[in-house]
């Protein structure tokens, strides 16, 4: 309910600065510098994440010692790049450069267009393996379109050969796979991120949500996604050696939200 409730005074606080059709006229008249406007919606947004912050850090502290028997917890991320709310892009660097040899990432994107960012993260500082998964051109949903629409897939594909150019380059090829969902009459649009750690063969952490990995997901979009991360599969061992992970991927998360 609390998440919930979360998303909902998030949506608020959006549509306040969102202009309808109808006030247009109106509003022709008035000027408002665009700066102006992103510091606004800025200082909202942020003050709305400093509040559930607070909130749930009140309401971990009275748990005490009660929280050491959960065994999933869920952080929200949002994504506002225009506006310099990044929380999803930093938490999903920090998941994946702090990740130890041994584990693995499944990764899966509609459309494929990292970020330089991501690209430098994945090829440099992560230690797991890798497995990506994107649309093949014909589960794209432009395949077909009229004018310039109809390139966008093959667009999408020759972004894909050039960063497995720079994995084979950077000799990641043993680490690093990257695979293609093709079905007849069927569309890709699956988006997502799970992390299989050393000597586990399910999933001990997920981040779903409307962020695609690229560019205009992490720039110019509105995004919201929430960080899963479940224990109750993993042995006790398995969790002491994963400590290093959250504590990395996750602690500044508690700075600015919760």
């Amino acid at each position: 309910m609390e998440l919930a409730n979360f998303y909902h005074e998030l949506i608020d606080e959006v549509v306040k600065y969102s202009r309808h059709g109808n006030s247009l006229d109106s509003d022709k008249n008035t000027s408002v510098s665009k700066n102006k406007i992103i510091q606004e919606v800025r200082r909202s947004i942020e003050n709305h994440i400093e509040k559930w912050r607070l909130k749930q850090y009140e309401k971990l502290s009275s748990l005490s010692n009660d929280a050491s028997d959960k065994d999933t917890w869920i952080f929200p991320l949002i994504q506002m790049g225009e506006f310099n709310i990044t929380q999803d892009e930093k938490a999903t660097c920090g998941i994946l450069s702090s990740s130890p040899k041994g584990s693995y990432f499944r990764l899966a994107t509609g459309y494929f267009n990292l970020t330089n960012t991501y690209a430098d993260v994945l090829l440099r500082d992560c230690k797991a393996h890798i497995s990506l998964l994107m649309a093949h051109p014909n589960a794209n949903g432009f395949m077909g379109a009229a004018g310039p629409a109809g390139g966008i897939p093959h667009a999408y594909s020759l972004i894909a050969r050039q960063f497995w150019q720079k994995v084979v380059d950077n000799n990641q090829r043993s680490r690093v796979k990257m695979m293609e969902y093709e079905r007849s009459g069927w569309t890709f649009h699956a988006k997502g991120l799970w992390y299989y750690p050393p000597g586990s063969d399910v999933p001990w952490m997920t981040v779903v949500g409307s962020a695609n990995l690229g560019e205009r997901s992490e720039r110019l979009h509105n995004e919201c996604s929430s960080l899963h991360e479940n224990a109750s599969e993993c042995s006790q061992d398995l969790q002491e050696r994963r400590a290093p992970l959250w504590v990395r991927a996750t602690v500044g998360l508690f700075r600015t939200y919760f």
